[in-house]
């Protein structure tokens, strides 16, 4: 028998453009549908930051990211369709999941707006990443500290860290030195700033102090000083 003769010229360019084509659609075609899918929620979703953001003293900014990031700047990059892939890689390397500044700041604004939320757990999920998404794309990682600053709930009444401020030791966001700073910063995640004992507020006051002194952001002497005294609170 006559050996099989190979395929011709055109045959081997149809196959290799046929791969091709096959290939654009496995990777570029979930990339696509993602992207989709993020202008269509973002279009149906009200809520947006503040325009322009607010802007508060580089050290309260500073002191949030040290509490959640252990970084005085955090880092924060745009979240395109093939950003989840490499999520999911980094996961299976090994690496945890953790909070991001956007997703910080996404939350902060849904909670605020006030509007009720969707039914289903998932339905709240995309919204969040969906605004999220739309924040790591316009805004810059100390603009969404602050904006989550300038949404979060230090109590029933009290919106916003200068409001807090206000509240807590009547004194303006720029008046706050670094304890009542770190005050505000480590009772944001306790409920509504410890109002029955603040003296709870002391250990995790003193233990912000301890990291940001770590990280360069405060003194011997201001560190000292401000674990010295006691935790204020105004009504």
């Amino acid at each position: 028998m006559d050996p099989v003769a190979p395929p011709s010229r055109r045959r081997r360019w149809r196959l290799v453009r046929a791969l091709v084509i096959t290939a654009l659609l496995v990777t570029i075609g979930p990339l696509l549908a993602l992207e989709l899918g993020y202008q269509v929620e973002i279009a149906r979703i009200p809520e947006r930051p503040p325009d322009p953001p607010p802007s508060l003293p580089p050290l309260v900014v500073r002191s949030l990211g040290v509490q959640l990031f252990d970084t005085p700047d955090p880092r924060m990059t745009p979240i395109y369709p093939w950003t989840p892939f490499i999520g999911l890689a980094r996961f299976y390397l090994g690496a945890r999941p953790h909070l991001i500044p956007e997703e910080l700041a996404a939350r902060q604004v849904m909670r605020s707006a006030g509007r009720p939320q969707p039914p289903t757990k998932l339905q709240r999920l995309i919204e969040v990443a969906a605004l999220a998404t739309w924040i790591s794309r316009h805004l810059s990682a100390r603009e969404a500290i602050s904006v989550a600053l300038s949404q979060a709930h230090f109590a029933p009444d009290v919106v916003g860290i200068a409001a807090a401020a206000r509240r807590f030791f009547d004194k303006s966001l720029e008046e706050l030195d670094a304890g009542e700073i770190a005050a505000l910063i480590a009772g944001s995640a306790g409920p509504s700033m410890y109002p029955d004992r603040p003296e709870r507020l002391r250990a995790p006051r003193d233990a912000l102090l301890r990291k940001l002194h770590d990280h360069g952001l405060i003194d011997e002497p201001t560190m000292q000083a401000a674990m010295e005294r006691d935790v204020r609170r105004f009504k």
